[in-house]
């Protein structure tokens, strides 16, 4: 494969990349307008055109979320959470700290 031919491939992938994103947008905004006329309010149209840059506004948010988990989140589950919860809070459910 020549550069010519890495060009045109990575040109294509930008391509399908870009739309898939769109679709996903405007599939999760119609979404929002059908969920909305169920309820009979409104529905996104405060940003952009017909509320479309809502969903962007919400990916964008969610790529520069950061990720925070509580000390204890992973440490017990279930019914061996109700009958550890004092070791839990004491030891920290055997973690190092």
């Amino acid at each position: 494969m020549d550069w010519l031919d890495w060009l045109l491939l990575v040109a294509r992938v930008v391509v399908v990349f870009f739309a898939l994103l769109i679709l996903v947008m405007l599939l999760i905004w119609m979404e929002r307008k059908v969920i909305a006329d169920m309820q009979t309010r409104v529905g996104p149209t405060r940003a952009g055109p017909r509320g479309v840059l809502i969903t962007l506004a919400d990916g964008i948010k969610l790529f520069f979320k950061e990720g925070i988990t509580p000390a204890l989140a992973g440490c017990c589950s279930g019914a061996r959470c109700r009958s550890r919860s004092r070791t839990c809070r004491s030891a920290s459910c055997g973690s190092s700290r």
